[in-house]
């Protein structure tokens, strides 16, 4: 995954479904919730392949972040054993690059490479104390954890939802 420059996102070339008003009245409601909550993460769960969520980032007025593009183009600069240290520390320059606070986070797949050593779920958490994510997930999801990849493959990890909303799409 590091070293790859994405031209475009997955979507390109596809037929993308919109996001239903019902959607984004969901996320609009969950919005203002979850300013309340230590960890303001939103995942949106389902079919996400087949949304446009530049489109969806528009609606709800969230900056939206290919973050597997940009911290991949930062990480590059980097010696591959000091990457693990600095993800973090490229995903806060990230998001500083911006003034507002309200981020839709795709392609998130990039905090999953084994070689960089991350607990993708408490990096996500401690981003999210300052800003607020809305995130596809491509994964499967259940009452209690968010699973990426299958059992068995480097990448596989459950994510305890904790805090976090989910909304079905």
């Amino acid at each position: 995954m590091i070293g790859k420059r994405f031209e475009q996102d997955k979507l390109a070339g596809k037929e993308v479904s919109k996001i239903n008003t019902q959607v984004v009245e969901a996320i609009l409601t969950s919005l203002k919730e979850i300013t309340r909550h230590r960890h303001q993460l939103i995942f949106l769960a389902g079919d996400c392949g087949k949304y446009d969520f530049r489109t969806l980032a528009e609606k709800i007025d969230a900056i939206y972040l290919n973050l597997s593009l940009e911290l991949s183009h930062m990480l590059m600069e980097i010696p591959v054993h000091k990457r693990p240290r600095k993800v973090d520390i490229c995903f806060r320059e990230i998001l500083t690059g911006y003034s507002q606070s309200l981020f839709l986070l795709d392609h998130i797949d990039v905090l999953f490479d084994s070689s960089l050593q991350l607990n993708p779920g408490e990096l996500l958490e401690n981003m999210s104390r300052k800003v607020v994510f809305v995130i596809p997930w491509y994964g499967q999801v259940t009452d209690s954890e968010l699973i990426y990849a299958d059992p068995g493959h480097l990448e596989h990890v459950r994510i305890p939802i904790n805090e976090a909303m989910i909304i079905q799409i």
